[in-house]
This record gives structure tokens, C-alpha cells and sequence, in this order.
């Protein structure tokens, strides 16, 4: 009788501890998973492909098409576009030239655009402290009063990319070649305050929210019928 009450205690204990193990691996807070390789490069992809500023291979030249997709490929953080399986695997041996490539060509697109008069680190008036550098972050065109700032763009180039964005916006709204909604047709401020946004280096204006879900459904199309 004795043996028997001992032996329900001891799996009644069992069966608590378990229970207890069980709560704990509930409630103890789940480790984060790493992002893979692949999510990250998505992530530089969809931030620099809005201002890319090639239409045609970096590599071979070919203008890209319906016959010639591009190729999205991640080198060192930066986007680079090919036409094929072989000129991948050459940017991949060594981007260096397809970066350069890539660099100037951001640069004369997107200086004679540059809205800014002042420098979005320090403050200073351009040419007040020399010659303004020409920096290239991502696919954005940037200028910068001094070599010294650059340290101030590299430390966190994202949230610089943020500060950057609230600064251009109100200068860009001064040449914002539409007066009107480009999904709706509606006069900007209409409906309310207008809702801006940047695409890349390129000022977004929509009426209202209720437009910016056909807006993300295709954003570069949209753009380019602003910017045509």
C-alpha cells in the first residue's frame, strides 16, 4: 500500500515538472532568427533600384527589354544590373569598374537636381569650407560641404537617408512639375494636406491616402508619368 502511494507521488511530481518545463519554454522569449542572405540583398535592392540610373548592362552594354530582363544582383551592399548569367559572375569576380560606372553615372543624373544649398551634415554653406564633394550613397547623389562629413553619412547610412529625405522634400515641392494628384487628378490640397513622399531622389505628391495603394502597385510607372 505504502510502495503504491509512493509511486503516485513520485509520477505526480514527473508530471509536474514536466508541465512546468513545458510553461517555461512557452514563456521564455523566443530567439530572433538571423535574416538570410537573400532577405538582406532584397532589402538593398528594393532601396536603390528606384534611383538606379542604367538602363542597360554595366557589363555588356545591352539595353535591357523584355528579351533582355535585368538581372538584380548585390555586390558589397550595392545593386548592380546585368543582362546575363556570364556577365553576373564578372561583377561578382570584381565590381570595382561596374561601381565606377555605376557612381558616375548617379552623379550626372542626379547633381544638376541636387536642391540643397547648404550641407545636409554640417550645415555649412556649400563652398564655404572648399570644393563641395560628390558622394555617392546607394543610388542617391549627395553633396557634401567637406571631406570631413562623410564620416557622418558612413556611420549610418540609413537614418542619414531619412534626415536627407526631410530635408529635400520641402525644397523639391518649390519645382514639382504637377499641380495635381497623379493617380486621381485631384488639385494637390483638395483633399487636405497632400501626402509626399520620395521615390529614390524623386518627390512623390499624392491628394490623399486613399491613393497610395494604386500608387505602390506599380511606383515607377507612376513616377514616370510625373517626371516624364
Amino acid at each position: 500500500m505504502m510502495k503504491n502511494i509512493l509511486t503516485a507521488i513520485t509520477l505526480l511530481l514527473f508530471c509536474v515538472g514536466l508541465t512546468a518545463t513545458a510553461q517555461s519554454a512557452q514563456d521564455a522569449p523566443k530567439a530572433e532568427t538571423a535574416p538570410t542572405q537573400e532577405s538582406l540583398d532584397q532589402k538593398v535592392i528594393l532601396a536603390q533600384l528606384p534611383s538606379y540610373p542604367l538602363d542597360s548592362c554595366v557589363i555588356s552594354g545591352k539595353k535591357f527589354s523584355e528579351e533582355t530582363p535585368a538581372t538584380d544582383v548585390v555586390v558589397d551592399g550595392r545593386l548592380i544590373r546585368v543582362c546575363c548569367g556570364r556577365c553576373e559572375t564578372k561583377v561578382k569576380a570584381d565590381s570595382s569598374a561596374a561601381i565606377a560606372k555605376i557612381d558616375e553615372a548617379v552623379i550626372a543624373q542626379q547633381k544638376p537636381l541636387w536642391p540643397l544649398n547648404s550641407c545636409p551634415i554640417s550645415g555649412e554653406a556649400m563652398g564655404s569650407m572648399g570644393d563641395p564633394i560628390d558622394f555617392v550613397l546607394g543610388t542617391r547623389y549627395v553633396k557634401l560641404c567637406c571631406k570631413g562629413c562623410l564620416k557622418g553619412v558612413k556611420k549610418d547610412p540609413a537614418a542619414f537617408l531619412l534626415k536627407l529625405d526631410k530635408l529635400v522634400m520641402p525644397e523639391l515641392v518649390k519645382t514639382y512639375p504637377i499641380k495635381t494628384c497623379v493617380v486621381s487628378g485631384e488639385e494637390l490640397g483638395s483633399m487636405g494636406e497632400s501626402l509626399d513622399m520620395m521615390y529614390g531622389h524623386r518627390l512623390v505628391r499624392l491628394c490623399c491616402k486613399g491613393c497610395l495603394r494604386s500608387y505602390k502597385k506599380d511606383p515607377a510607372a507612376t513616377v514616370a508619368k510625373i517626371y516624364k
